[in-house]
């Protein structure tokens, strides 16, 4: 199952990462910026909640990050054999 739910994570970051644009006026700080997102995806394929585990202090940027989960919906479905509705992961948004 684990390597369901990593294969899972990979596939989640690569569309997020995709759909992530980060405002051209934050280019030069984002060096620093870092953030993680916690998100709550239902089996729906629908994000059911998202909150900050740790702000970046940049409005913009955090934003840039909550935009980016929202584009990917629906998002990709929840590995089979899990018996959860929901599945709660962290998603880190860093330049590098």
């Amino acid at each position: 199952m684990e390597s369901k739910l990593n294969e899972y994570y990979g596939l989640l970051w690569t569309k997020t990462k995709a759909a992530w644009t980060i405002p051209e006026s934050l280019f030069k700080e984002m060096i620093d910026l870092k953030t993680i997102l916690v998100v709550i995806i239902e089996r729906t394929e629908k994000v059911e909640k998202i909150w900050f585990k740790k702000k970046s202090g940049n409005a913009l940027y955090e934003q840039s990050a909550t935009r980016a989960i929202k584009k990917v919906e629906p998002l990709p479905s929840i590995p089979k054999g899990l018996s959860e509705d929901t599945l709660e992961i962290g998603i880190r948004f860093s330049p590098d």
